[in-house]
């Protein structure tokens, strides 16, 4: 096994400290660097008009894979548009947090504040890591990783009072986005 020495530097910033580490070979070549935010408190970004949504718990499909999620529902009495935010790769919570940011919790307030319903939930790999057994982590594709439950929220969004059913949409990141059109024929399948 090959030798490898890891240096690590921490960077202060105004808002922040971030500690960059780089592992390097025994050749002295670089074999990885990582920015890692040490800072981990959040705050909500200006945008945000919290007296204009609230947010309510749910769960995310059912059985042995549920998953527990949140709904920011905008005040009035509808009926709202909805979008469903879909992860990237990896295992994720319903905020997609790293470090101090909460990506999907941005959006979800951004986006509730201005009239719209978002649906975020934590993802399976995340939820139920310790449940999965070798040979389900084996046999996973993105079917089980992603599409299946990113269905289970669309079905649940467009059956929650006040929202418009014609009006629920999908927003992805990283891999999620690549999986929408996927996710989009599924549904059309489902429907028919």
């Amino acid at each position: 096994m090959d030798a490898y020495k890891i240096v690590s530097i921490h960077y202060g910033f105004q808002r922040a400290v971030i500690e960059v580490k780089i592992v390097f070979k025994k050749e002295g070549k670089i074999s990885g660097l990582n920015f890692i935010p040490t800072t981990t408190e959040y705050h909500a970004p200006d945008y945000v008009e919290s007296s204009a949504f609230r947010e309510v718990e749910v769960t995310v499909g059912e059985g042995k894979w549920a998953l527990p999620g949140t709904l920011s529902m905008p005040a009035g009495p509808g009926p709202f548009p909805g979008v469903v935010l879909v992860h990237g790769s990896g295992p994720n919570d319903q905020d997609e947090t790293i470090g101090p940011n909460k990506i999907f919790k941005d959006l979800a307030w951004g986006l509730a504040s201005h009239g719209i319903a978002v649906l975020r939930y934590h993802k399976r790999t995340f939820q139920h890591a310790k449940e999965f057994t070798a040979q389900e982590v084996e046999d996973m594709t993105v079917k089980e990783e992603v599409i299946d439950d990113a269905l289970a929220a669309i079905h649940l969004l467009r059956h929650t009072e006040k929202i418009d059913p014609r009006r629920v949409f999908v927003s992805g990141h990283s891999l999620g986005a690549t999986l929408a059109p996927r996710i989009g024929r599924s549904l059309k399948i489902l429907s028919a």
